[in-house]
This record gives C-alpha cells, sequence and structure tokens, in this order.
C-alpha cells in the first residue's frame, strides 16, 4: 500500500501478534543517526498501537524522504491510519 510519506508491505501471520519491520537506506538519509531516528519513531508507534490488540500481520515499512520532515506526533497519526487501514 502507498502513502504519502511511506509505502508498506503486509501479509497475515497465524502468529498470536504483530510483526513490524522498517527499512531504511542510505537513499533515505546520509546519516544513519537520521535513519535510526526515524527508525525508532515509527517502531514506538507501532508498539504503542500493536498494544492496543490487532489483527495478526507482518508488517514493512519503507518510508520516504518527505516523513523525515514530519513531527512525532504526525508520524504517530499516519502510522495509526495506516495499521487501521490495513485491519479492514
Amino acid at each position: 500500500m502507498r502513502f504519502p510519506n511511506f509505502w508498506l508491505k503486509y501479509l497475515a501471520n497465524n502468529l498470536e501478534y504483530s510483526r513490524f519491520a522498517v527499512v531504511t537506506s542510505t537513499k533515505l538519509a546520509k546519516s544513519a543517526v537520521i535513519r535510526n531516528k526515524l527508525r525508532r519513531n515509527i517502531y514506538a508507534q507501532c508498539s504503542v498501537l500493536s498494544a492496543q490488540g490487532s489483527d495478526n500481520f507482518d508488517i514493512i515499512f519503507f518510508p520516504q524522504k518527505s516523513m523525515l520532515n514530519l513531527k512525532n506526533e504526525k508520524i504517530g497519526i499516519v502510522v495509526n491510519q495506516a495499521l487501521s487501514e490495513i485491519s479492514h
């Protein structure tokens, strides 16, 4: 699925929980510090949402450069919308 700031792939799994991955390449940002900061932010939003209980999926996020300009709160909103769209 494509979204304005990232795209993702997902697949239902037979586990009792969801699994998440974030792929950040050097095309996104040359600095590993910036890439890791974005990766940690997305993981944090996913862990909050998975704790609320939802369907069980394997989800891979592929952020784009435009996501680097978003604030933490906006990233949370965007990730939440994407995950709710998947579960329906």
